[in-house]
């Protein structure tokens, strides 16, 4: 069915998410800079680039090919413009090797954890219902992706906000 379909996709979009959100904040170093035209050039280069991805893509795999290019070119998209805006401000290499780890294990974690969610919901949409089977399949990969960022990478981040929720320290 279409919906299945449409089920298939949503990981590759997920992946995708994770760059788009990062673009969010990116964006705004280059209207902080009033670099509007550097903004406007890169937009144009990578919506050609996401056009030639779909054209390479979809044929291929069909509405998976989509979502593969969804997922590449939010990533790419992400990457070209902190490397533009890192030059734009002088910063030279604007990623140390710590921002990469760190960047890398939130993406592991986030990949882990849409797999568990695709494998859940595989296993309980038809039991549950569409709402209860969504909302415990989040909750799932919700509880995994922190457990990874606790216990397996030991973000510093998360002992701050476990320690804030627990009323120790203000931020």
């Amino acid at each position: 069915t279409s919906t299945a379909e449409v089920g298939r996709v949503l990981p590759l979009y997920l992946i995708g998410m994770i760059g788009m959100a990062s673009m969010s904040i990116l964006s705004r170093g280059f209207y902080s800079l009033r670099a509007f035209g550097t903004s406007a050039r890169l937009g144009l280069i990578v919506i050609a680039f996401y056009i030639l991805l779909c054209g390479l893509l979809v044929p291929r795999f069909s509405y998976l090919g989509i979502g593969i290019a969804y997922a590449i070119y939010w990533n790419f998209t992400f990457v070209l413009y902190g490397i533009v805006l890192g030059r734009r401000i002088g910063a030279g290499k604007f990623w140390s090797n710590t921002d990469l780890a760190f960047g890398l294990k939130v993406v592991v974690s986030a990949i882990i954890s849409g797999f568990a969610v695709n494998y859940l919901w595989s296993l309980i949409n038809g039991s549950l219902g569409s709402l209860p089977g969504m909302i415990l399949s989040a909750g799932v990969g919700l509880s995994i992706a922190v457990f990874f960022y606790l216990f397996v990478f030991r973000f510093d981040e998360m002992t701050i906000l476990k320690r804030a929720l627990t009323n120790r320290v203000e931020i």
